[in-house]
């Protein structure tokens, strides 16, 4: 259960949007990721997510008081009342389940079984070993694209037990280099078990 209102983009974000934040980014990729800018933005971890993020609120004029993240030469924060404020962030958790759901309480949003998989995601079945441009598979009923397979989908929190659990954020406010966080929703080298709405994965930082 979620009990407040949240945003989430329709889509990963893709490279194309983040070479507008980071020059460099595509100087750091092969061939096979740069055939289309519309492509996921691959290889990004959890603390370039966090600078990009603040980088997009800026850009939107939102006040520095409302970001989400304090970054320093040192270290990067997540601020206590992060929830709460409007600049742009990942997703918990809880929040990016609910949306990789779309109402639903099945394995993938649209059953239980994986024979419709391959209309709304990209796996080893289909995939040909490399990620794909957003948004060619059908979304989910509301209205994501890519919400199984594709890429991993970073999230805010920590990696820690989260059964039972309802919309509980992440206190770990410090962030180290050394803090592994959660990623959802699979990625184009998975099997179809591993694209599973209730699937979490414990990355390198």
């Amino acid at each position: 259960r979620i009990g407040r209102g949240f945003a989430i983009g329709s889509t990963l974000v893709t490279m194309g949007q983040y070479e507008r934040f980071q020059k460099d980014y595509e100087k750091r990729l092969g061939a096979p990721y740069e055939r289309d800018r519309r492509l996921p933005a691959i290889g990004i971890n959890w603390l370039m997510a966090a600078e990009y993020c603040n980088w997009l609120s800026e850009q939107e004029g939102i006040d520095k008081l409302e970001w989400c993240f304090e970054i320093t030469a040192k270290e990067t924060r997540l601020k206590p009342n992060y929830l709460k404020l409007k600049g742009y962030r990942m997703p918990t958790e809880s929040e990016y389940e609910y949306a990789i759901r779309g109402g639903s309480d099945t394995s993938w949003f649209f059953g239980e079984t994986s024979d419709l998989l391959p209309h709304y995601g990209w796996y080893q079945a289909n995939s040909k070993n490399k990620p794909w441009p957003v948004g060619l598979l059908k979304p989910n009923d509301l209205g994501l694209f890519d919400a199984h397979g594709n890429i991993y989908g970073c999230c805010v929190d920590k990696f820690d037990e989260y059964s039972e659990k309802d919309d509980i954020y992440d206190t770990l406010l410090d962030i180290s280099k050394e803090s592994s966080r959660i990623r959802r929703g699979g990625s184009f080298y998975n099997l179809s078990l591993d694209l599973r709405a209730a699937t979490r994965s414990d990355p390198t930082p």
